[in-house]
């Protein structure tokens, strides 16, 4: 797991300290496979090079693996693919995400992480204004979203020092009403 949490750390940095138009991905997997430790993700990581070079798309990507039925619930699959995936779409916010969705099997986190890539690197302008206004989540609003973005991207002192920053206000009761609601619209659902 660590070695997964450092690999999206690692194209993290990449999405943000790289220009789109300077982005060249069998250059960024190539550094990849030079700073995993991990032989198992190294192995997939050069799979996916060669893929990357044959425009192989995600999805036949992910059955090559053997993840045909659906991405598994495991860290290196979600981690290799979310690079995978961010890499050959990193033009198109949308495309990204979509891709990673198609995939199946564990894609909550898969988009997750391939949404945030492709958002840092592009910009959350990159974001479709259709898919932000969906965003809300009572009791916060898109007001409220837009506050953290830029509380997050622009705390003064670094994303180093960010824990440190003051906590934003939440509405308890608010909160522990949504809780409430979509417990017991989960519990119905069973």
């Amino acid at each position: 797991v660590l070695d997964a949490n450092a690999l999206i750390a690692q194209i993290g940095h990449v999405a943000l300290m790289t220009p789109s138009d300077d982005l060249k991905p069998l250059e960024v997997m190539d550094l990849l496979i030079a700073n995993t430790a991990d032989d198992e993700i190294v192995g997939i990581l050069k799979q996916m090079r060669l893929g990357l070079e044959s425009e192989v798309g995600s999805l036949r990507m992910a059955k090559r693996l053997g993840w045909s039925r659906g991405l598994p619930n495991q860290a290196i699959p979600i981690a290799t693919m979310a690079v995978y995936t961010w890499l050959r779409h990193h033009h198109s916010f949308s495309g990204a995400v979509q891709h990673a969705l198609r995939l199946g099997g564990q894609t909550s986190c898969l988009a997750a992480l391939v949404g945030g890539l492709a958002a840092i690197h592009l910009s959350t302008d990159s974001i479709p204004e259709t898919w932000k206004q969906r965003l809300i989540q009572w009791p916060y609003n898109r007001r409220w979203f837009d506050r953290l973005t830029t509380r997050l991207t622009d705390w003064p002192h670094g994303s180093e020092d960010l824990h440190s920053a003051p906590a934003m206000r939440i509405k308890p009761l608010r909160f522990f009403i949504r809780s409430v609601v979509l417990n017991t619209a989960f519990t119905l659902q069973r």
